[in-house]
């Protein structure tokens, strides 16, 4: 009979890891810092924001988020006054904030961490004017961004809201003024988020000002572009841009809002 070798948790690295940085923890802490292990920083990120937003733990995260009194945070723990705050290097750069600054009912293959609108954010952002309020300086930051300025007027009576060229335009158009670019995509998510979450005159102002920019610059911007800005200003709401099938599949409150407002 061949002698059974006794196995000794050490002829396991990591076990023996384990156990080494329970007198060590310095050593552990350095381990889980290996690449292969950073897969679990996603969950690790939402469960940080869940935290931090444990005070109001009833509302849906984009509701605290843009809630002036709460200030919640997004899945990397930023706040929306942080991310105001970036200049206009680390907007254009960073990949994963626009998904919560304009939310949609729909996921994004870019983000799968963002948060998605549903009934009750919905609800909240249509019925509460200080999230629109927040949501509003979300879009003049990235209208600077984009070397655009929102202007509103109540000389009428009513409230009218414009769109134009800001000072600094001929200095940012560049960034964007392109035949493809990722801010187009940027632009269509940021229409219909604007639209979903009750901004609708400032969404179709942003559009109206881009399709006149694009037909200064013709053959520039592509038709692609054109073509997605203009289905997501234009649409039902449960119908969204990138769906190239007409089917009442949506989401039941956009469903609902359109069939309300088409009695």
């Amino acid at each position: 009979m061949i002698p059974q070798k006794k196995l000794s948790p050490f002829h396991f690295p990591f076990l023996s890891m384990l156990i080494s940085a329970s007198t060590r923890p310095f050593v552990l802490q350095k381990y889980l810092q290996r690449p292969f292990l950073r897969s679990s920083n996603s969950f690790e990120r939402r469960t940080m924001a869940s935290a931090s937003n444990a005070s109001a733990p009833q509302e849906p995260l984009l509701v605290r988020f843009y809630s002036p009194t709460v200030q919640g945070t997004d899945f990397r723990g930023r706040t929306l006054s942080t991310i105001l705050s970036w200049n206009y290097r680390k907007l254009e750069v960073t990949h994963d904030y626009v998904q919560t600054l304009f939310p949609m009912p729909e996921s994004s293959i870019y983000n799968h961490d963002a948060p998605l609108v549903d009934r009750a954010t919905f609800e909240a952002f249509r019925s509460r004017s200080d999230l629109r309020d927040r949501l509003r300086e979300a879009l003049k930051c990235m209208l600077d961004f984009y070397g655009l300025e929102l202007q509103e007027s109540t000389d009428s009576g009513s409230r009218e809201v414009t769109i134009v060229p800001g000072t600094n335009f001929l200095q940012r158009a560049g960034l964007w003024v392109v035949h493809s670019n990722h801010n187009h995509q940027r632009m269509t998510r940021m229409i219909r988020s604007l639209r979903i979450l009750g901004l609708e005159e400032e969404a179709l102002a942003f559009y109206s000002r881009l399709e006149r920019i694009s037909r200064a610059n013709k053959d520039i911007i592509g038709r692609l572009s054109l073509n997605y800005w203009k289905l997501a200003a234009e649409r039902p709401l449960y119908w969204p841009p990138q769906d190239v099938t007409y089917k009442e599949n949506g989401k039941d409150f956009l469903l609902e809002l359109y069939q309300e407002n088409t009695k």
